[in-house]
């Protein structure tokens, strides 16, 4: 069997010169590849998870990771209701993109129906008022193959949440 493909085809009797720039251009494609799966299998910082909250850390059917440092009191969010939280975010590699700590001021939002990422609803659900809890968001619950300002595409999340308050009226 022979294999017909253009680029071979067109190298056949131009000599080692051309072999030399189709195997430099495999390789590249072979190096872009490969960095790329390494990136979709990113890895913790040192030190977002104690060993204890490692052991403890639960995985939910769609892909989230979550641990509580502290348990809340009282009743999970509904949707509807007025959510406020103090959280803070990170990249894999440790880099900070975003925290309500840092401006001062708690977060608040419409639990289930403002423009939360699906891993962040998710996350925040099941919390208790009071309580403390570190997500492991994978990219297809956050912002996904897009990216979204500072955090780039297939990014997983990292963040630790607290919630405040869950008040209000809720929705059906």
């Amino acid at each position: 069997m022979i294999l017909r493909l253009p680029l071979l085809q067109a190298a056949r009797g131009r000599g080692p010169a051309l072999v030399a720039v189709l195997a430099a251009c495999l390789m590249t494609f072979a190096s872009f590849f490969i960095a790329t799966v390494t990136a979709s299998a990113q890895t913790l910082p040192e030190g977002f998870l104690t060993p204890r909250e490692k052991e403890k850390l639960v995985k939910t059917s769609s892909g989230l990771q979550y641990v509580d440092v502290v348990e809340g009191k009282g009743n999970p969010p509904l949707k509807g209701q007025t959510v406020t939280v103090h959280y803070t975010g990170w990249l894999t590699n440790g880099q900070m993109f975003d925290s309500s700590l840092a401006r001062g001021k708690p977060y608040t939002y419409f639990h289930r129906v403002s423009q939360q990422i699906v891993g962040w609803s998710e996350g925040v659900s099941t919390m208790k008022p009071g309580g403390k809890r570190k997500l492991i968001i994978p990219p297809r619950l956050g912002y996904g193959s897009d990216g979204s300002g500072s955090i780039p595409p297939n990014a997983t999340l990292l963040f630790e949440i607290e919630l405040i308050s869950a008040e209000g009226e809720t929705m059906k």
